[in-house]
């Protein structure tokens, strides 16, 4: 059933200046707002039909309705809250505790800026859930795009301490914590966010980007 199954997507509001900060050093920053903007796209758009309720989790915590109005005819279906910690491992935890404190059996929470997720891979993730108490999809940056658990998994709030956030160590790190926590595991293929003009390249054709225009 619907209710049984929520999915968090974790993103920064679509801002100028504030998205893809390393990608706009290389190639400025209207470009990387741009780009960051369709990836942000394509993530609602691989989720708008998924069978769970869905949740868009913001930061910084001052987002207005405002800067997510291009993507109005994507965000009806998404519970909009705002993030709230101290870093990272914080934020992702709290919005795991409130979704889970709602009743859902099967939680995962996502990146906004992977450009090969896709339903396929969610619904794997949450199929995963029946056997497994976690499932994780890890980065080619030696990060994760996406984790996630049954209500009942125990021990798993401690994945989110004591890991280097932003590090090249974060998904080894974690799956580490989680084999000595005992959580049984479901590894996703392994997927890769944009960061630089040569992750960029890596995708233009496959999300058939019109080419930029010159800024």
């Amino acid at each position: 059933m619907v209710e049984k199954r929520a999915l968090i997507i974790f993103s920064k509001v679509p801002r100028k200046g504030l998205v893809k900060r390393r990608l706009a050093a290389q190639i400025g920053t209207e470009r990387a707002f741009y780009y960051f903007s369709l990836l942000f796209r394509k993530t609602l758009n691989e989720a708008f039909f998924l069978a769970a309720r869905k949740f868009l989790y913001l930061w910084p915590e001052d987002w207005t309705p405002e800067e997510l109005s291009p993507f109005s005819d994507l965000i009806g279906a998404f519970t909009l809250k705002s993030q709230s910690g101290a870093d990272l491992g914080e934020r992702m935890l709290q919005a795991l505790k409130e979704v889970m404190g709602q009743g859902f059996q099967k939680v995962l929470l996502v990146g906004a800026d992977i450009p090969f997720l896709s339903r396929e891979i969610l619904e794997e993730a949450f199929s995963a859930l029946q056997s497994k108490e976690m499932v994780l999809g890890p980065a080619e940056d030696g990060g994760y795009y996406l984790i996630g658990f049954r209500r009942e998994t125990s021990g798993w709030e401690a994945l989110f301490e004591g890991i280097p956030w932003g590090g090249a160590e974060v998904f080894e790190k974690t799956l580490k914590k989680a084999r000595l926590i005992g959580v049984s595991i479901h590894l996703l293929p392994p997927l890769f966010d944009v960061d630089t003009a040569e992750d960029l390249s890596r995708i233009e054709n496959f999300l058939k980007f019109p080419p930029p225009v010159a800024l």
